[in-house]
């Protein structure tokens, strides 16, 4: 049965918000906030889980804690049906939800396989691979600091790189196809050897994004990530139809339903749900089936707003879904994530190896955990020369 830690179990410690029970808490790490979840079973085994969303942070939590009050009592190994009675309301759904649940799901499968003293993916199935491919990511305001990136990155065992446009391109008409295209064309002159790809993040129009791949698929790119907002899906068949490289999508969609449409009505190259916020293991896991069937790429958008449990547990996904082909990974932890988490990844031609130990891997220092109060945050907003707010 699963209990939950009380506040009188965990004196010394402040715990943020939360006035009954503490399966969650937040690590102020710099600008980002990072929500670990633990789940104790009335046996004293424990599982962990991650519910970070940038800027919704206290929505999480408030959700996690509704959450709770279910969960406290119930066997911990019926984790789909637990899944399936949060999720399953008449108002359902919605990145801030799918990532609470998401968080719960992950602690609970941590919890099964700790107690099975297997690693996770053993439970999926087993290993189809040996190790597994990662990138990384290729910043750079200019020419000169991403080839100097380059060579930094490849010194440190990555060979695929994703890069995309700063804080500082603001979209205008007149030269961001221009500007993206000198960064990327710096990239590849920096290293024959390696794979680029490049993120839009959804912020420039059908035309600009074509220009873009166009550039691209000069300087042989592997793929070309959200070169539409979602929410032009309409437009997305007709993309991938003229584009001339690989198009990448994915990261904001949480719904398998969503997924299928996707695999159904273009011809994208690589799929790329985001466990955090596609509901979790389960569901994360249908889809990559589902790009099995369709002979599509799975790799799944890891975001470096997230933290190191997210990472662990996608690396599980990797190593257990036949359809993988990559995972997004950052290049190094912060002080804080080496302070809190075991997870190392240490590269090797952008390839890591399996996850190693029961459940995820990693061991989490959750009382020796530093944190400070939680401060309101929100994700950075994009402006204009002209002032104009455009997407992130």
């Amino acid at each position: 049965m699963i209990d939950v830690v009380l506040p009188e179990e965990m004196r010394g410690y402040t715990w943020l918000r939360l006035p009954a029970l503490n399966m969650q808490l937040v690590l102020q790490d710099g600008s980002r906030q990072l929500v670990f979840v633990r789940i104790r079973d009335s046996d004293g085994v424990v599982g962990y889980g991650e519910a970070t969303l940038s800027g919704q942070t206290e929505a999480v939590r408030a959700l996690i804690t509704t959450f709770a009050d279910y969960l406290c009592g119930q066997p911990s190994e019926r984790i789909n049906h637990h899944w399936q009675y949060l999720f399953r309301s008449f108002w359902k759904g919605g990145f801030t939800v799918m990532t609470a649940l998401a968080g719960i799901e992950v602690a609970l499968w941590d919890l099964f396989a700790r107690r099975m003293n297997v690693p996770l993916y053993q439970l999926l199935g087993g290993a189809v691979r040996d190790k597994i491919r990662v990138y990384t990511h290729l910043a750079g305001d200019d020419s000169e600091q991403i080839a100097e990136n380059v060579d930094r990155l490849v010194a440190k065992g990555w060979s695929t790189l994703k890069s995309f446009p700063t804080l500082s391109d603001a979209p205008t008409a007149y030269n961001q196809v221009s500007r993206q295209l000198k960064r990327m064309t710096a990239a590849r002159e920096a290293s024959d050897d390696i794979s680029l790809c490049f993120d839009c993040h959804g912020r420039f129009g059908f035309q600009d994004s074509l220009h873009i791949a166009q550039g691209l698929a000069e300087l042989d790119f592997l793929f070309l990530e959200e070169p539409l907002s979602p929410e032009n899906s309409d437009q997305h068949k007709d993309f991938c139809l003229v584009s001339p490289i690989s198009v990448a999508t994915g990261e904001r969609l949480y719904y398998i339903s969503e997924f299928a449409d996707l695999l159904t009505n273009t011809c994208v190259a690589y799929v790329q749900p985001d466990l955090m916020r596609a509901g979790g293991i389960s569901q994360t896991r249908t889809v990559a089936d589902l790009c099995g069937v369709r002979k599509v790429a799975f790799a799944p958008h890891n975001s470096p707003g997230t933290g190191p449990i997210a990472t662990a547990t996608s690396l599980h996904l990797a190593a257990s879904s036949h359809a993988f082909a990559m995972l997004e990974a950052r290049e190094k932890l912060s002080e804080a994530e080496l302070n809190a988490c075991t997870l190392r990844l240490n590269p090797s031609d952008s390839h890591v190896a399996l996850p190693k130990g029961p459940g995820l891997g990693i061991d989490v220092d959750w009382e020796g955990l530093t944190h400070e109060p939680v401060i309101t945050m929100t994700i950075p907003r994009v402006t204009r020369i002209d002032g104009t707010v455009e997407d992130y």
